[in-house]
C-alpha cells in the first residue's frame, strides 16, 4: 500500500511541475514579446494577456492525469512490470520521437496534400 501512495504522489508532483512549467513558459513568451520594439496591436496584447492567465480547471486536470499515471505505474509495478528510471527515460524519449516523427507526418501531408 505505501508503494501506491508513492506512485500517485510522483504522479501528482509531476502533474504540478508540468502545469507550472508550461505557465511559466507562456508568461516568459508574453514579457519578451510585450518587451520587443514590435509594437502590438490592442488585439495582440489581448491575446498576450489571455494566454498568461492562469487555468485552474486545466491545471486540477493535469494533476489528475498525473495521478492516474501514477496508479498506472503502480499496477504495472504489481503484474510485474517495474517502471524503472530508465524505463521511464526510454519511454518519454519514444514519446519525444513521435511527436518529432508526427509533426513532420503533419508537415508533409499539409505540403503535399
Amino acid at each position: 500500500m505505501p508503494e501506491l501512495v508513492i506512485s500517485l504522489v510522483h504522479g501528482v508532483f509531476a502533474g504540478v511541475v508540468y502545469s507550472l512549467t508550461g505557465y511559466l513558459r507562456n508568461r516568459a513568451k508574453v514579457d519578451a514579446a510585450l518587451a520587443s520594439d514590435h509594437h502590438l496591436s490592442d488585439h495582440e496584447i489581448e491575446k498576450l494577456v489571455e494566454a498568461t492567465n492562469f487555468d485552474f480547471g486545466q491545471f486540477l486536470g493535469t494533476v489528475f492525469q498525473g495521478a492516474v499515471i501514477g496508479s498506472v505505474s503502480w499496477l504495472l509495478t504489481q503484474v510485474g512490470i517495474p517502471v524503472t528510471l530508465q524505463g521511464a527515460e526510454n519511454i518519454l524519449l519514444q514519446t519525444g520521437i513521435l511527436a518529432i516523427v508526427r509533426r513532420v507526418y503533419g508537415f508533409a501531408a499539409a505540403k503535399l496534400g
